[in-house]
């Protein structure tokens, strides 16, 4: 699942849903990464509801969001 956003152009993306894909820390992580090397200035809501993050993942992808995030999902996490 790591690969999940590689290779994907996320410049015009507004909401990036990924709920319930069984993720870990480590998938967050890996999300966390390629969303900072991607643009993703228009993102202003994620959703990562129902799947088993942890803190350190849920603290991975807090640190790279930008002023533009208005919603974070969580929920189950």
């Amino acid at each position: 699942m790591t690969d999940l956003l590689t290779n994907v152009n996320l410049t015009d993306v507004t909401s990036l849903h990924l709920r319930n894909l069984e993720l870990t820390s480590a998938d967050a992580i890996s999300i966390a990464s390629e969303l900072k090397t991607n643009s993703t200035s228009k993102l202003t809501s994620i959703s990562l509801i129902y799947n088993s993050i942890g803190d350190v993942g849920a603290i991975a992808l807090t640190e790279i969001f930008s002023k533009s995030i208005q919603v974070i999902g969580m929920v189950g996490c």
